[in-house]
């Protein structure tokens, strides 16, 4: 059975698949990645394998990636693209819904730096699943105003209480990401 290389943009929710030649291997689709995408030099890109439907994801090598994704949203480094099948991408998406403690545990530990949370939701349409909140309250996606007076999508935080919303959008644009730090009881301060 023949694939067909595409491009996916994860930096729209759900993830795009781009308007790109359908190629017959991955090495087109990487090099396009590595020369540039217009309109998409900034975007957090991938390469999907399709035998109509996605059979297989891959992340392009590290050098190939814009440097204003790190550290927020690419968290792996590696000098070739690395490729998960779609049904491990199903496993993984179950766990982080998972409300067994273990299972988050497992996610913890393994080695999954391509695939975190975000990555995976924003998946959801390519992987043909509906989504349930992951059980762990740090990946959850909040559309509830934030302590600090936020309303846009919660992007990640951390212990210390910072944390990134994705900014109003532009029409035609991509997600921007607005640091904020929490002080409590005065709201935030945004840079």
């Amino acid at each position: 059975m023949s694939s067909t290389y595409r491009i996916l943009c994860l930096s729209h929710d759900p993830a795009l698949v781009l308007e790109t030649p359908d190629w017959n291997r991955p090495t087109p689709a990487e090099e396009a990645i590595r020369a540039g995408i217009t309109g998409h030099e900034h975007c957090d890109l991938m390469i999907g394998r399709y035998s109509y439907p996605l059979v297989e994801l891959g992340c392009p090598r590290s050098a190939d990636r814009p440097d204003s994704l790190r550290p927020n949203v690419l968290h792996c480094y590696h000098g070739s693209t690395t490729w998960t099948t779609k049904e491990w991408l199903l496993l993984l998406t179950a766990a982080h819904q998972s409300p067994d403690p273990a299972m988050r545990d497992a996610i913890k530990a393994g080695s999954h730096h391509c695939l975190p949370w975000e990555r995976l939701r924003r998946l959801r349409d390519e992987l043909g699943i509906t989504l349930t909140p992951p059980a762990d309250p740090a990946q959850l996606t909040n559309h509830e105003p934030c302590s600090c007076g936020q309303t846009t999508p919660l992007i990640t935080a951390d212990k210390a209480g910072l944390h990134w919303h994705e900014a109003p959008r532009q029409p035609g644009t991509g997600p921007v990401q607005v640091r904020a730090r929490e002080v409590r009881g005065e709201g935030a301060d945004h840079a």
